[in-house]
């Protein structure tokens, strides 16, 4: 069954989706993305990162890590108002049949603090992705650091990943 984007669903829900694509580089894979894409190490893959705004308001770093086989040219699309699954599916006839998915409290980092405008000392929710297609071959590896006081986008964009804002919440508060 298809699967709705985060952007397509975002849009659904009434929000307005952009994204500011900060670098997209070919590079060879580390141990740790090869081994997450089932890949060889230094196997060329493609680093996409960009910041998500959800209304304006900027809701997550977003890193992707493809296979370069997988989407060659990947560096000539424009992805700031439109999906990236979208264009996986539709140009390059990529289709995501399952997703495995982790949740986590981190601390931000440098990056997270300056693009999403975060205070010192701050955690950001840490989504990890595993796109996989219908044979169970890794598509995309995502790693989406959200500003967990965005609270009622990622409760409604990453249901799963909202318990783990409460837990936290509860144990802190």
């Amino acid at each position: 069954p298809p699967r709705d984007s985060v952007f397509s669903h975002t849009q659904k829900l009434g929000f307005k989706p952009t994204s500011k694509v900060r670098e997209v580089e070919v590079e060879p894979a580390s141990i740790p993305v090869a081994q997450k894409l089932n890949l060889q190490v230094e196997a060329p893959v493609y680093r996409f990162v960009r910041t998500r705004y959800v209304n304006g308001e900027a809701l997550a770093n977003q890193t992707n890590y493809i296979p370069f086989e997988i989407c060659p040219e990947l560096e000539n699309d424009d992805v700031s108002h439109y999906s990236f699954q979208k264009l996986l599916e539709e140009k390059y006839l990529t289709f995501t049949a399952e997703l495995e998915e982790s949740f986590e409290l981190v601390p931000a980092s440098a990056q997270d603090m300056e693009i999403l405008n975060l205070p010192p000392a701050s955690s950001v929710l840490l989504v990890q992705r595993i796109s996989l297609s219908a044979t169970g071959y890794p598509l995309v590896w995502s790693n989406i650091r959200i500003r967990p006081d965005r609270y009622q986008y990622v409760s409604k964009l990453w249901p799963s990943a909202a318990e783990v804002l409460i837990i936290d919440d509860v144990n802190n508060g």
